[in-house]
């Protein structure tokens, strides 16, 4: 994002109001000050933006809606930092942001919200879509009447917005099946994997790409099926307990870095002494402590806080200063993560 006059102010230790007179050449400044301020602005290449200056002016007030299909989880708190972070950002352009949960992938509140933003007056909507029809006809319903949409961490495959920020879930599930090849090397091996709902087109995407990859690479490695996860943590934990109790033909596991799911996968190992590998997707500290006590192998992190902060600010561009998405589809980078490379 181009330089502000608040990073301009923070950087030279004066107010908002002291980085404009200097650069209008209007008001009392003193002359080493006004100089000062002039050589950061030129060093970080600030350009006026004279759309900006006439919203602020006039006081009218640009609403963001952020809707989510889920409350927040590990993984969305830190898609919402993100979010948050931006916002302050953009505060002083009269930009807000707001906010709406959804609730255990249930689209039909994901609609409920998607039509109060549109009462309310919103000039974008970045959502985490729901793979239901109701939602993709309302969505193109708003695109036809000219609102920009913007996917965030999730895509659906019949409705084409304006920009997608988030995971590259194709290639994710690609490395997924690298990453077992590599532990499994030449060896016949069975995978189990567990998954958020299917209902989303990314946790789809993400499996059937690790599915292909293996058959298509690794024929020694088959996927033998996929567990869809609950929202309820005490079921999560029992059914991946029960699971690997039953099943001694699992070799691997390829999951997400749920705290329930992780503990299960832990407690099992201990009571039962089986080795069990995992890769895992998503870092925090429950992948990371998993990874210190060596069932995880490796996890994939998809860095959730960049994916917020970059999707707030493209749509700041678009709608202050007129600057479209230059790619429709804003991967962040996978990052493979091991025990050792991380910190301490």
């Amino acid at each position: 994002m181009a330089a502000t006059m608040k990073q301009i102010a923070s950087i030279a230790g004066v107010s908002i109001g002291t980085v404009d007179r200097a650069l209008k050449d209007k008001g009392r400044v003193a002359p080493d000050v006004a100089r000062r301020i002039k050589e950061i602005a030129k060093q970080l290449d600030y350009h006026p933006n004279t759309i900006a200056k006439s919203l602020v002016n006039k006081n009218k007030n640009i609403t963001v809606g952020v809707i989510t299909h889920i409350k927040p989880n590990r993984f969305y708190s830190d898609v919402m930092k993100g979010i948050e972070n931006a916002a302050k950002e953009i505060a002083d352009y009269n930009v807000n942001v707001r906010i709406a949960y959804g609730s255990e992938f249930n689209h039909e509140i994901q609609l409920e919200q998607i039509n109060k933003m549109i009462e309310d007056g919103i000039s974008a909507l970045a959502i985490v879509p729901i793979d239901n029809p109701a939602i993709e006809n309302k969505l193109k319903e708003l695109q036809e009447g000219g609102l920009p949409i913007f996917f965030l961490g999730a895509f659906l495959d019949n409705v084409k917005p304006m920009a997608y920020i988030g995971t590259d879930y194709e290639k994710a599930g690609r490395i997924g099946a690298g990453l077992l090849h590599l532990l499994a090397s030449d060896n016949k091996a069975n995978v189990l994997a567990f998954s958020p709902t299917l209902n989303m087109f990314n946790h789809k995407t993400r499996i059937e790409s690790l599915d292909k990859t293996l058959k298509e690479r690794y024929p020694n490695i088959q996927l033998k099926g996929t567990i869809e996860l609950m929202q309820n943590p005490f079921q999560n934990y029992v059914m991946v307990r029960d699971i690997l109790k039953k099943d001694n033909d699992i070799d691997f596991l390829f999951t997400t870095s749920q705290q329930n799911v992780i503990e299960a996968i832990r407690d099992t190992i201990k009571e039962t002494g089986r080795t069990i590998r995992v890769i895992a997707v998503d870092y925090n500290e429950f992948a990371r402590k998993g990874m210190q006590d060596g069932f995880i192998a490796a996890t994939i992190s998809q860095q959730p806080e960049l994916q917020g902060y970059r999707c707030i600010h493209m749509i700041f561009d678009y709608l202050v200063r007129d600057i479209r998405p230059e790619t429709e589809k804003y991967f962040t980078e996978l990052r493979i993560l091991i025990n050792e490379s991380l910190d301490g």
